[in-house]
């Protein structure tokens, strides 16, 4: 996908901003992370209670919940690892809400959670019709129909927090409201700011000429932060209205139409949620958008991961670890 070098262009290489609104955790704050995880896991690993680790028995005998994260790591370190990285993500949503003092739209919740249980029970009728969602879960996935539903409506809050907060997060710095053409030749950039000099529309041409998958979208690319890259710079340059270009970044050229500046929108939810909901409205929450916070809370909030790692490395008490089958080796055969 040619979308993803002209996201991180937008975004930049640098992931704060010298005027980032959020504040920064001071050096002195900082907790000595190894002493505090060695604490918690003699806290947790150390309770005199064998149950509190226990997942299964046979016999009587323990398999202990190192070993379940032992040979889940074994078999699938990936899928671990985004899983923890959705945990902690989820973590900083909330973080971040609370901070902001943000509030959901009254019966925004109730009415997406209906949206998200409709949209299940209409794939599930793909594969079994007639099947209720209810029935799924208990028989399909073998869990009970109310957590399973509670935990889906609690993915909706954060999925509703998180747009919210990420949204926040942009508009807290100046930024660029833009539209690009993306070519591979200078000749061609220069062909499309002749046409667009002619007075032809700057959507229409896009969705003509532009490789980016913004083309599709008449050319209309994510907030451009203010930053060093060369696309930054020429988006603060121009007056709104304006037309600028070619300029070459990651082996294309690229034309660029401004259509407005945006003062960063500061203060809590109080003071800026209407703004903020009338955006997501008119312009839905992009992924590079998300990256961009992410990076940023992670530098805000130090992401530690190195408990599980000490958890493993622990192993289970007076045993090595569970003997799993590793995943089949990739065939050398054509």
């Amino acid at each position: 996908m040619r979308f993803l070098p002209l996201a991180l262009l937008v975004l930049g290489a640098a992931c704060a901003t010298p005027d980032s609104a959020v504040p920064r955790r001071a050096a002195s704050e900082e907790l000595p992370r190894k002493a505090a995880r060695e604490a918690l896991f003699d806290q947790v690993v150390g309770r005199t209670e064998p149950a509190f680790l226990t997942v299964a028995t046979i016999d009587g005998e323990a398999i202990y919940m190192t070993e379940l994260f032992g040979a889940w790591m074994h078999v699938d370190s990936q899928g671990v690892r985004e899983l923890l990285e959705r945990l902690v993500s989820a973590r900083l949503v909330q973080i971040e809400a609370e901070r902001l003092g943000l509030a959901l739209p009254p019966d925004l919740l109730a009415s997406e959670y209906r949206i998200a249980l409709d949209d299940m029970q209409a794939e599930l009728q793909l594969s079994q019709p007639g099947m209720e969602l209810d029935e799924w879960i208990a028989s399909g996935l073998g869990l009970d129909p109310v957590p399973y539903r509670e935990r889906l409506r609690e993915d909706v809050r954060r999925r509703l927090l998180a747009e919210r907060v990420v949204r926040s997060f942009i508009y807290s710095q100046p930024w660029a409201e833009a539209r690009v053409i993306v070519v591979e030749k200078r000749s061609e950039a220069e062909t499309a700011l002749e046409r667009l000099a002619a007075g032809e529309p700057f959507g229409p041409l896009a969705a003509e000429l532009s490789l980016d998958l913004s083309g599709k979208y008449g050319g209309r690319v994510p907030p451009i932060l203010r930053n060093e890259s060369a696309l930054s710079r020429l988006a603060f340059s121009l007056a709104a209205g304006a037309v600028g270009g070619p300029i070459f970044e990651s082996g294309r050229w690229m034309v660029l139409g401004l259509d407005t500046h945006h003062q960063a929108l500061l203060g809590l939810w109080d003071a800026t949620g209407e703004s903020i909901e009338a955006s997501l409205t008119s312009q839905p929450i992009e992924d590079p958008e998300y990256w961009m916070w992410k990076a940023e809370m992670t530098l805000l909030h130090p992401v530690d991961f190195g408990p599980l790692l000490d958890l493993l490395e622990r192993g289970a008490p007076g045993r090595q670890g569970a003997c799993i089958e590793s995943p089949a080796a990739p065939s050398s055969a054509p």
